[in-house]
């Protein structure tokens, strides 16, 4: 069973990463944007603010083409720090694990970028704007900066091994679910994620995924994010979305088990990201990829 986390938080990893890194000082390359693989399936990546028109409508302003020019005019203006947060939607009549197979589903992701005296909040709106593109970069990826608070934003600090156990635990439920009933595909990612979380295998991460400046990240943390990574079964078709079940008490473990591992890999990633920490200037590698 082949497993994507889905592409538009991938990205979010990406850049929030790419943020930190920049602020600190790594050198991201200059063809960061299209050629890291979160951005293979993207014709276009820019960023706008809303100003008023002379009639005093709201219009879109792009301020920055693309990554690369974004991560430029962040370090211009004295940005300090980026994080992701994740917000449930609190929908009652599609579960977020189960909307998230389509476009703005699966609860909203926030970019925050903060500043000495404020703190932005960046949402990303996916568009498909070539159908027929030949290299299959359909898509137009458009961040908007929804809100500006006029006080810095405070990061929770969450207790990475507290989690990290947490996490565990549900992935062995899963685990044993998958196990009995066959589903060999979704137990090995579950197994995967499980010997991350443990430190029972080495930091990896799928083949499609480079993490940005992996070296300012706690162990810790990259072995939060890779066990999202390889525990990622929510999609559509042929998804773990997409079993059902004839006994009303296995339907019943199997959503509880979807709902728990949802929302705990989505802390996973926020707790994991807004862990980085960066690296002394004398131990930072040259390639700020692995």
């Amino acid at each position: 069973t082949l497993l994507f986390m889905v592409g538009s938080l991938s990205q979010l990893i990406t850049l929030a990463s790419a943020v930190n890194g920049t602020l600190q000082g790594s050198n991201i390359p200059e063809d960061f944007f299209p050629v890291h693989p979160s951005f293979k399936f993207c014709n276009r990546v820019s960023f706008v603010v809303l100003e008023s028109d002379r009639r005093r409508r709201p219009e879109e302003v792009e301020v920055a083409s693309d990554p690369n020019a974004w991560l430029g005019r962040l370090l211009d203006e004295g940005a300090q720090r980026a994080w992701l947060s994740s917000i449930a939607s609190g929908r009652k009549d599609i579960p977020d694990h189960r909307s998230v197979a389509f476009v703005g589903g699966g609860g909203q992701w926030v970019l925050g970028i903060t500043y000495p005296d404020h703190t932005e909040s960046w949402v990303g709106r996916w568009e498909v704007t070539d159908r027929e593109a030949p290299d299959q970069r359909i898509w137009g990826v458009t961040y908007g900066r929804t809100g500006i608070s006029e006080s810095p934003f405070s990061i929770r600090s969450e207790n990475l091994g507290e989690l990290a156990a947490e996490l565990q635990g549900e992935l062995a439920r899963a685990y044993r679910f998958a196990t009995g009933h066959q589903l060999t595909g979704f137990a090995e990612a579950f197994r995967r994620a499980f010997d991350l979380l443990k430190g029972t295998s080495q930091i990896r991460f799928p083949d499609y995924v480079r993490i940005v400046c992996a070296d300012g990240y706690p162990p810790a943390a990259l072995r939060l994010l890779g066990a999202a990574y390889a525990a990622w079964v929510f999609g559509g078709m042929g998804s773990w979305n997409d079993l059902s079940f004839d006994s009303r008490s296995d339907r019943k473990e199997y959503n509880g088990i979807s709902h728990r591992l949802y929302r705990l890999l989505n802390q996973a990633v926020q707790a994991g990201v807004n862990a980085y920490e960066g690296v002394e200037p004398e131990k930072r590698m040259e390639i700020p990829d692995s």
